[in-house]
């Protein structure tokens, strides 16, 4: 099992750095086959629901890696604590934002209720800030679990940390 993880872990630090994955069409594939992985291995089934028209962008190695790093956050603590059957994973965008959803059918939490010490919420939030983006989490006991992902992608101008992120206009 540690030899497996060692060699996922590997191969996510080539996929991050190889200059040819910065396309988000690449970055979505990757996500989604990666998900799927990681959901069948915990015996989860995993359903798909991807925009069939998501824009061309570049995305830097650092953008792909802290988002591959949510997106596995995200499902680590669905297989780890959830006691779901199903992940849905939603990938949408509007307005040059990149949304995505990973939602859980699981026995939910209360997000205020996380003991201290526990840091998975907090590094997902602190992930996507890092890249100009956005972290929402919402659960309740027996409601199953959401979180939410927003990543503006990039314009015609250059990404800033002053740049705030909508979370408007999504279904």
């Amino acid at each position: 099992e540690r030899a497996q993880r060692m060699a996922k872990s590997l191969d996510e630090i080539v996929w991050t750095v190889n200059p040819t994955n910065d396309s988000l069409s690449s970055t979505i594939s990757y996500l989604c086959s990666r998900t799927q992985e990681s959901l069948a291995a915990g015996g989860l089934r995993c359903r798909l629901d991807v925009e069939d028209r998501i824009p061309e962008a570049e995305l830097d190695s650092e953008v792909r890696h802290h988002l591959l790093m949510a997106v596995n956050e995200a499902v680590n603590n669905v297989m780890k604590h959830a006691r779901a059957n199903e992940l849905r994973l939603v990938i949408r965008h509007h307005d040059q934002t990149l949304r995505i959803a990973i939602e859980d059918d699981g026995c939910g939490f209360d997000p205020d209720a996380v003991p201290e010490g526990r840091n998975g919420l907090c590094n997902l939030r602190r992930r996507m800030e890092s890249v100009c983006g956005a972290c929402q989490i919402t659960s309740g006991a027996g409601q199953g679990t959401r979180v939410v992902l927003d990543l503006p992608l990039p314009g015609k101008g250059k990404r800033t940390t002053e740049h705030s992120p909508r979370s408007g206009g999504f279904p």
